[in-house]
């Protein structure tokens, strides 16, 4: 099973990210990762293995600071569990975290090769990232981009998404796969489950089926 979770608001957001991965450890995961807004733009750091690893790779980098993130523990289906096939996945201004199974991915992945898409994963994360990036291009909208990708990807699946040119919003869908809001005093919490938002806020609120939201510092 996989975890996400996702935090925009007034407080230093890596903190955050990392309890909620732990927070939801005990659903089963091979891999962890983190997206995060910041001054240059998104940046990812992903690791094989627990968060733990994730954690000591983020102490060995140049500090985070961000205010705007989400997280990803992954139990791998699509492709090993390596930190190449880990969440986040990056195509173009689309970053993405995804919990669920996209079913037509293989034959998406041949169409999006045709076209000149060169995957770096073996995941169906990617190919949803190269969708919603194809859609984000040619709908100028996030929007419209998501319904857009909604349309084409089939199965159960969750996301949570940045797109590089609106910083501090996080785009959230859900198709057969849970995500709940849980606002805050300091900003609004996303969760595939419970126990990663509860440190924070006891009020949320469950995305309904085919919903789109959209978060921000307000």
């Amino acid at each position: 099973m996989c975890g996400i979770i996702g935090y925009t608001g007034q407080n230093e957001s890596t903190n955050k990210i990392i309890s909620g991965l732990k927070a939801l450890a005990y659903r089963g995961y091979d891999s962890a990762g983190i997206a995060a807004f910041t001054d240059e733009g998104v940046r990812v750091v992903k690791t094989a293995g627990k968060v733990s690893v994730l954690e000591e790779e983020l102490n060995r980098q140049e500090e985070i600071v961000s205010t705007c993130a989400i997280g990803h523990t992954r139990w791998a289906t699509h492709g090993a569990p390596t930190s190449c096939n880990a969440h986040p996945h990056r195509v173009g201004a689309v970053t993405l975290v995804h919990n669920g199974i996209i079913e037509n991915e293989a034959e998406l992945r041949r169409e999006l090769k045709k076209q000149g898409h060169e995957f770096h994963s073996q995941t169906d994360t990617e190919v949803a990232a190269a969708i919603i990036e194809q859609c984000y291009q040619r709908e100028k909208d996030p929007l419209k981009a998501l319904w857009a990708a909604e349309e084409i990807l089939r199965g159960a699946y969750a996301f949570a998404v940045l797109f590089d040119d609106l910083p501090d919003n996080i785009y959230a869908l859900r198709r057969q796969s849970p995500l709940l809001i849980a606002p805050a005093e300091d900003g609004v919490y996303l969760a595939s489950d419970l126990p990663a938002v509860l440190p924070y806020t006891k009020e949320r609120f469950t995305l309904e089926e085919g919903e789109i939201a959209v978060l921000t510092k307000q």
